[in-house]
This record gives C-alpha cells, sequence and structure tokens, in this order.
C-alpha cells in the first residue's frame, strides 16, 4: 500500500464574479496558488516542518487553471510539481468524470450505515434516506446520486433532500429518481427540477 495523506484542508479564492473569469479574479486565483506553493517551499527549508500538499479542483477550477498552476509549481521549484493538482487535462484522473470523492463518499456511508445496524445491501437491506448539499450538476453531489443509486437501488435508497445555489428541493417520501438523474445527466442544477 502507498502512502496515505495525513490531513485534509479545504481552501477557497472566492470573487463575486468568476463565471465572467474577469483578469483581476484569475489574479486572485494565481496569487493564492502562488502563495500555496511559496508556503511549501519555505516549510521545505526547515526539515522538520516539511510538507508536500497535493490538490484536487473544486468549482470553476477550468482546465486552463491546473495547467497553470502545475507549469508555476514546476516554475517554483515544487517537488513532484505534476502531482501538485489532480485532474490534469492530459494526465490524471479527472474527479467529476470518474466521481472519484463521491465514490469514497458512498463507501463511507455504506460503513456509518453499518455501524448504525443499517444493512443496505442483500434481502434483509434496510431502507434509508439522504439530504445532499450540492447540486446534480456538481462533481461529489451529482457523482454520488448516480452512486448511490447504482449501489443500492431506488428501492432502498431515497433522496428526500438537495440544496444548491439554485434553490433546494424536498420530497420526505424521496425526490424522483428519474428526474434526479436526468438533471445529473444534464449537469443540471436542482432549481431546474420539475
Amino acid at each position: 500500500m502507498g502512502h496515505t495523506p495525513r490531513g485534509r484542508a479545504v481552501g477557497a479564492s472566492i470573487s463575486n464574479d468568476a463565471k465572467k473569469r474577469r483578469p483581476e479574479h484569475a489574479r486572485a486565483h494565481n496569487y493564492s496558488v502562488g502563495f500555496v506553493v511559496y508556503f511549501c517551499l519555505r516549510r521545505r527549508s526547515r526539515p522538520r516542518y516539511a510538507q508536500v500538499i497535493f490538490l484536487g479542483p473544486d468549482e470553476q477550477v477550468i482546465p486552463d487553471d491546473i495547467n497553470w498552476m502545475v507549469k508555476r509549481a514546476a516554475t517554483r521549484g515544487y517537488p513532484c510539481a505534476p502531482a501538485f493538482m489532480s485532474s490534469k487535462p492530459d494526465a490524471g484522473i479527472n474527479h467529476k468524470e470518474f466521481g472519484v470523492t463521491s465514490e469514497g463518499v458512498v463507501v463511507f456511508l455504506e460503513s456509518a450505515l453499518r455501524s448504525m445496524g443499517i444493512e443496505p445491501r442483500g434481502a434483509g437491506a434496510t431502507p434509508f434516506t439522504v439530504k445532499l448539499t450540492g447540486g446534480p450538476d456538481g462533481d461529489v453531489a451529482g457523482n454520488a446520486i448516480r452512486i448511490l443509486y447504482r449501489e443500492f437501488g431506488t428501492d432502498i435508497v431515497k433522496v428526500v433532500g438537495v440544496a444548491d445555489a439554485s434553490g433546494c428541493a424536498e420530497d420526505p417520501n424521496g425526490l424522483d429518481a428519474d428526474e434526479l438523474m436526468r438533471l445529473v445527466d444534464g449537469e443540471r442544477p436542482i432549481g431546474e427540477v420539475r
């Protein structure tokens, strides 16, 4: 087995107009990434505190951003620069396409259900409900919906609530699975539910 990172943190560069990709927003994003690289290299100069960080993309991070981050890390002398950022267009696993994070979330969910005495599989499977923060068009929630239905079936798992920036939908009996999959497949937000 390989080395598993010991911790996880989330950081964000936030602007009020990210989709328009204005130059000042790109600059702010680039400065944020530059700081992470600088911080890691500075800590490497003190071996007791050396850190190697691997990043993964999230909302509004496009392939050009990913390529820029890897190139910037290499320019600054970051060790193993190609691994600095995952989901590279020409090398790596596309997180959204393959549901990398969501697969892990569903494995964790299954383990948590069993620890609570809920068996989600087989002839004696116990139905359970799920609420998601994040839309059907997103990386984690969208793929989680797909994987939940694939692994447990729509008779066992009921998605009773979904919320994202576009709105929310809820039904205590479970949102329509076909409609959720229409949104997932079309990469549409929950605000477009019919």
